[in-house]
């Protein structure tokens, strides 16, 4: 069942939705409108320990959004940290968390039991050149695009590869061809096929995407790869 929910947590009218994926993966998004003030109030977090962490205001006000919204889904008490390797874990519950934002907006995912990867990507031209080294000649769409289109498809390719990295927590990948991504049809939602490999071992990865008009938005779970792995069965 896939719903949006716009203004879904009062009293913060926060601009968020609320995407139901498979797997048990809950998605939410919040459009970045508060103040550093407004958000330190909705995260429990003081300002003063904001302002010793922080000189650039925009990565402040992401940093606060992602605590903010997982203070809003999960309630007080429920922590982001990080690992070694980078990767966030969610001290005071036992759901595994995935992390992401990008202009103006933050996008967090939650599974019970397994890794999970999520990322959000603005949309831009800029994809556009780096499309050689992200992509194999196999990636490219199975039918002609606009340029507009063409740039949506690389960015969610792109996109793609990020979930499965972080979902995988791997620290080392070749993205053009140790994730391949299957020729899929652009839509606004949408599944795409992905295959992991490594030495001799490829697995097959299911992943989702949404596309909004300013941005891309993609996810997929550890257990679609690792069907014996520590994921409840």
């Amino acid at each position: 069942m896939n719903r949006t929910c716009h203004d879904h947590f009062s009293p913060f009218n926060m601009p968020l939705f609320y995407q139901s994926g498979s797997h048990d993966i809950r998605i939410y998004v919040w459009k970045l409108e508060e103040s550093v003030d407004e958000l330190c109030d909705i995260s429990g977090i003081s300002r003063s320990e904001v302002d010793l962490r922080f000189n650039h205001s925009s990565r402040c006000r992401e940093w606060l959004a992602v605590r903010a919204l997982i203070r809003t889904v999960l309630g007080p008490g429920v922590l982001v940290v990080y690992r070694a390797t980078g990767e966030p874990y969610l001290q005071g519950s036992s759901l595994r968390v995935s992390i992401s934002h990008t202009r103006g907006y933050v996008a967090v995912a939650f599974h019970p039991t397994c890794h999970v990867g999520v990322d959000i990507e603005y949309f831009s031209h800029r994809i556009d050149k780096l499309v050689g080294r992200i992509m194999s000649c196999g990636e490219k769409p199975s039918c002609e695009l606009g340029a507009d289109d063409k740039t949506w498809y690389y960015l969610l390719v792109w996109s793609m590869k990020e979930s499965v990295f972080k979902a995988l927590d791997i620290s080392l990948l070749d993205y053009q061809t140790g994730i391949r991504v299957l020729p899929f049809m652009l839509g606004r939602s949408g599944e795409a096929s992905v295959t992991y490999s490594y030495l001799n071992w490829h697995y097959p990865v299911d992943l989702h995407y949404l596309r909004t008009d300013d941005f891309v938005l993609t996810w997929c779970c550890e257990r679609s790869f690792f069907p014996s792995s520590k994921c409840a069965q």
